[in-house]
């Protein structure tokens, strides 16, 4: 009977397939003749097109044939149980689907070039939330079943495809709100991938039961008795798979972290998740990532190390409306309070939303923002600077006089100055680095035409200095200096036509820069005032090179070989070992060096890994 089953289904669903085989047609044709951009639409049509609909379609027909004919009396009329023959059907409609997928997997295992357009195509953030980049091998599954389990209750195929699409994004909207809680609640980031198989057997249990115990001439009853069981193990699922994900340690192990939001402290690194904003920590004492306590729950928490304090924008939804309030805490995350409560009506700043970044001073004591009016089009206003103690008290404010700017980013207090620092960018202008006097009130232009804006100006450990990349346009050519904020002189450290620059690191001391230019690692002394090593490497963007052990040892990361390793240098730049990075950290983007550990981020997964140089042993530690 399985066989009669089987072939009976493919023949009524030939059509699908035939069209899926032509899909492969075309995409062989357009990428032997090279037409990358048409190769790349057809490829995106069919993984989020044609693969979910194909699940449907053929899902939504499973029994069809038997509603059209009436052929129930002679299908149980068959020396078999009921529940044998949903589980023949299925399987042979499953059959085609996985025929489809297994004609695509050749193609793109023999088709030279396609597995590097694949790496262009983007599937829309929407989806990444729930699934993963295989949303074209799960979702079209998940969808087959649906409808599949939905067949048994009504004879009218388009009724069956319409319901399980309005189920399908009933459940999508579910799934993501659900994730959305674990998402902030359990700082859990493992996506969902383990709930869509959760959900599939809940509705082939429930569409299995009401297939074994219904009288298909009673349709009411039968979609009762799916429905009833559908609820109960659509619950039944989400309660075990958020248990599973308890027990596995999840919820602690996995947190997306944005890493160009970071700062290092006394040998720690703190930063900033896409986790609600949650600030968290790498202890290298314990070697874990802990959760700094505290409400900070921005989308992307910009928060600012003083001291023993932390400063941070809290993001706060009020009578429809987002406003960012101002806490402080101690570094341990304990002791935090507001100091402005901006959704509060009787607030000086309710009608003022906080623009750029909170910092703090070195010790902890201050902390400066600035604000701007609360419009949606903030051209012809005026910011303005604020700063007070960290305790609530001695609030101050200066008017700064930039009334067309789209960007400010605070970069520095210099205290030996008693100055702030910030990038701004104006309309129509390219950034420039800006010193404003808190107690003269004297706003100055440091460096114009600043490059890649202040994002990738770097200050050194004392505050007292900043390597910026600006354009002179006298000379046409990019210039990377080293901008004393005391003296305000200006070193020169390089100049080109331009500047393939990527991450600019201080060393611990403050003593030297090492920066990327192209294909090679510079390392310019202040004391020498002079170029001192250059070190052949992989050209990256992100930050892979740093200081550990003061400055006894330098590191970077590297592909030798078409193998990643991790190069340590003596205090002196000879080369002491290579160290082979685990073929499980597939795409290392940023890199910190701490004492004699080194640690790393896998862009790619994404994970945080350490390795010790004395015993060269990896640990993931999340």
């Amino acid at each position: 009977m399985f066989t009669r089953i089987f072939f009976k289904e493919w023949r009524e669903n030939l059509v699908i397939f035939s069209i899926a085989v032509l899909y492969m047609l075309a995409l062989i044709v357009l990428k032997l003749s090279d037409l990358k951009e048409l190769t790349l639409y057809v490829f995106g049509m069919f993984l989020l097109l044609f693969l979910p609909f194909s699940g449907l379609l053929i899902g939504s027909s499973g029994f069809y044939s038997e509603f059209k004919d009436n052929a129930w009396i002679y299908l149980f009329s068959r020396p078999i149980r009921k529940e044998k023959v949903w589980i023949f059907k299925y399987i042979s409609l499953l059959s085609i689907l996985s025929a489809i997928f297994l004609i695509f997997f050749i193609v793109k295992q023999f088709l030279p070039g396609l597995n590097e357009i694949m790496k262009e195509f983007k599937v829309p953030g929407e989806l990444k939330g729930l699934f993963s980049f295989y949303t074209y091998l799960v979702l079209p599954i998940l969808v087959f079943t649906i409808s599949f389990s939905l067949s048994i209750l009504y004879e009218k195929q388009f009724v069956i495809f319409s319901i399980s699409v309005l189920i399908g994004a009933g459940l999508a909207f579910l799934l993501q709100q659900y994730y959305i809680f674990l998402w902030t609640t359990y700082l859990y980031d493992g996506k969902l991938k383990g709930f869509p198989i959760f959900i599939a057997f809940s509705f082939i249990l429930a569409s299995i039961l009401a297939f074994r115990k219904s009288d298909f001439s009673q349709m009411r009853r039968k979609i009762f008795v799916f429905s009833r069981y559908l609820i109960l193990f659509l619950a039944l699922s989400f309660a075990l798979a958020t248990v599973w994900i308890a027990k596995a340690d999840l919820f602690t192990g996995k947190k997306e972290i944005e890493p160009h939001n970071y700062r290092e402290y006394k040998g720690d690194v703190y930063l900033g998740t896409y986790i609600k904003g949650f600030i968290v920590k790498y202890n290298s004492g314990s070697e874990k990532v802990e959760k700094v306590r505290g409400k900070a729950k921005s989308i992307d928490p910009r928060f600012s190390i003083g001291g023993e304090k932390i400063a941070s924008f809290i993001d706060i939804k009020n009578r429809g409306r987002w406003y960012s309030n101002l806490w402080v805490m101690n570094i341990d995350g304990s002791h935090e309070k507001a100091l402005i409560e901006s959704h509060k009506p009787a607030s000086p700043f309710y009608n003022l939303r906080f623009w750029g970044n909170c910092i703090l001073s070195s010790d902890g004591s201050k902390v400066a923002f600035i604000t701007v009016p609360y419009t949606r089009n903030i051209a012809g206003t005026s910011p303005s600077l604020w700063w007070m103690n960290t305790d609530g008290t001695d609030l101050n404010s200066q008017a700064l006089d930039f009334s067309r700017f789209t960007d400010f980013n605070l970069l520095v207090w210099s205290e030996s100055t008693n100055s702030l620092i910030f990038g701004i960018k104006e309309k129509s202008s390219a950034y420039k680095i800006v010193k404003v006097e808190l107690e003269k009130g004297v706003q100055q232009t440091l460096v114009e035409s600043v490059l890649l804006g202040p994002y990738l100006v770097r200050v050194s450990p004392d505050n007292n200095s900043l390597a910026v990349r600006f354009r002179d346009k006298l000379e046409d050519k990019e210039i990377l200096i080293v901008l004393d904020l005391r003296t305000l002189a200006k070193r020169v450290i390089y100049k080109a036509d331009s500047l393939k620059l990527g991450d600019i690191r201080w060393s611990r001391k403050g003593d030297k820069v090492a920066f990327s230019i192209k294909n090679e690692i510079l390392v310019y002394s202040l004391k020498e005032d002079k170029i001192i090593k250059t070190i052949p490497w992989s050209y990256r963007f992100g930050s892979h090179y740093d200081w550990l052990l003061n400055d006894e040892k330098f590191i970077l990361d590297d592909v030798l070989n078409q193998k990643k390793y991790l190069r340590v240098f003596r205090e002196d730049f000879s080369e002491e070992k290579e160290i082979k990075i685990p073929d499980s950290i597939e795409t290392p983007e940023y890199l910190w060096g701490l004492a004699n550990r080194v640690l790393i981020y896998d862009a790619e997964k994404p994970r945080l890994w350490r390795v010790d140089l004395n015993t060269q042993k990896w640990k993931k530690v999340y």
